[in-house]
């Protein structure tokens, strides 16, 4: 347990972390598509605990801890590579292939067969509810760790999927993980999976990464700190105003042996990229790699204050090695969204494993097949009425559109444009209405106040031929529309060799 003032800094702490997030209907189909939308929004609720002592309520907790299972949901994938079972979790009893799903698991896999594990796994008992800590890993700027719980309460409250994982209901308790040590920050989520014995009890997992400012680490470390604690504060939500309370605090502390920890190769690059032909984009900077134990860090710029920003987890960039090995774009990272970095100048790229071991390795690949582009203002307008002749074009940065209808139907301006090569799937241009008036409309206030839902205005495919676009609008005769870039995918199709001088 904590003593007061540390369990009141906790609650502050978390306070200051508090969002909303939407609910989706489907989490695992939500999950899917999280690496190609970029959005962080869901809920999985978390198991909790006992002890029941009343604290202020603290609300949207939940909500935070969702958002997080989330974003690390949408990196799953298998892989048959490994043991069916692993055995080194102490407490616990856990499937290979539901590990397989934690974005990084292979990176962490790598670290332990060269036999490096600066922290040892531990196991704790509190009443009803165990909990183990694991596969923890401290960077210079980083900390990665898994925390397993079974708790009856979790049992009570939860029930099976049809695809093998838990859902808890809105009675089990959810949990906020933090390592004061190091950082304030608190982080929840993770999935429900089961045991697998014969009980197939639920086992909650949260996996998380958390950035750290290196002078923090360094100032841990020069302590010659011989563990690490973790506080994990339980929450019981309110089904009424669904506010969480935090009800207690549990710490678990676990050993560190600070003289095998390992520094992190940084690597200096400072190379230049030329995009051609892109009337935005002309080049775009490799500014340095970092290797860890488990992971690879790419730092990528573009010129300051920028009127883009870019992502690259559609365009599947990966890294190989002149010794064969192969190392996938770590799909959970927030570090691909772009505003995560200086204001969104640039982004940070992990790679899931890495060659730190391996002295054999003198270089790698960067397979850039391409890049996505986003404007942060709008780069064209044009006007069109629905009383226009068509088919209409519309020239927009380099691309010539050509739209064949358009017409009001409910609270949007539908356009149908014609794709400029049959079967392609996607325009990567966001169309929206100019002025305030759809702001202002009392149709368009009712609408959303109703809880409608409003269209984004993006171009979707509406078939072979032809995309759509809906413009939330009030009904007028002539419209003026802002185009901008989203998601534009821009080829590349580019090998960069980055020389690693070790």
């Amino acid at each position: 347990m904590l003593d007061r003032k540390e369990e009141q800094r906790f609650k502050q702490n978390l306070q200051n972390s508090l969002d909303e997030v939407p609910v989706p209907d489907s989490l695992l189909q939500f999950a899917k598509d999280v690496p190609m939308k970029y959005e962080q929004s869901s809920k999985e609720w978390a198991p909790r605990a006992h002890r029941v002592r009343r604290r202020r309520a603290l609300p949207k907790v939940a909500a935070v801890c969702a958002v997080l299972a989330i974003t690390s949901l949408g990196a799953m994938h298998a892989s048959p590579t490994f043991a069916e079972w692993i055995k080194d979790i102490p407490g616990f009893s856990i499937a290979a292939k539901w590990l397989d799903l934690i974005p990084g698991e292979d990176g962490v896999r790598n670290a332990k067969a060269h036999h490096y594990s600066p922290f040892e796994p531990v196991v704790k008992q509190f009443d009803d509810m165990t909990v183990s800590i694991s596969d923890v890993y401290l960077s210079n700027d980083k900390l990665t760790y898994k925390v397993f719980i079974k708790s009856d309460n979790l049992k009570e409250h939860s029930f099976a999927r049809e695809d093998g994982t838990f859902a808890a209901d809105i009675n089990a308790f959810s949990y906020i993980v933090s390592a004061p040590d190091l950082s304030d920050q608190s982080r929840g989520g993770g999935v429900v999976i089961p045991s697998d014995d014969e009980a197939k009890e639920p086992t909650q997992i949260i996996f998380n990464t958390i950035d750290l400012k290196p002078e923090d680490v360094k100032k841990f470390l020069d302590r010659k700190p011989e563990e690490l604690a973790f506080h994990i504060g339980i929450f019981k939500t309110d089904p009424v105003d669904y506010s969480s309370n935090l009800i207690d605090t549990l710490e678990v502390k676990v050993p560190f042996r600070h003289t095998d920890w390992l520094e992190d190769e940084i690597i200096p690059l400072n190379r230049p990229v030329a995009v051609n032909g892109d009337p935005d984009i002309k080049e775009l900077m490799l500014e340095r790699i970092k290797i860890t134990p488990t992971d690879m860090y790419l730092d990528v710029k573009i010129p300051d204050y920028s009127n883009y920003y870019l992502t690259f987890g559609r365009a599947e960039p990966y890294l190989t090695d002149d010794q064969g090995g192969i190392y996938p774009l770590n799909y959970a990272s927030p570090h691909d969204i772009p505003r995560y970095r200086r204001g969104g100048d640039g982004n940070l790229l992990v790679f899931t494993s890495s060659p730190y071991f391996d002295e054999s390795v003198t270089s790698l690949t960067l397979h850039l097949n391409g890049l996505l582009l986003t404007e942060r203002e709008p780069g064209g307008k044009f006007t069109i009425s629905p009383n226009d002749s068509f088919p209409k074009e519309v020239s927009f940065k380099g691309k010539t559109l050509t739209i064949t209808d358009a017409y009001y139907e409910d609270v949007y301006l539908h356009l149908k444009i014609k794709k400029e090569q049959s079967g392609s799937n996607e325009l990567g241009i966001q169309f929206s209405a100019s002025g305030e008036a759809k702001w202002d409309d009392p149709e368009l206030k009712k609408w959303r106040a109703s809880g409608n839902p409003t269209d984004a205005g993006y171009a979707r495919e509406l078939d072979d031929d032809f995309f759509e676009a809906l413009v939330f609008a009030p009904k007028q005769d002539v419209y003026e529309i802002e185009m901008i870039r989203s998601g534009d995918y821009i080829p590349l199709n580019l090998e960069l060799p980055i020389d690693l001088s070790r």
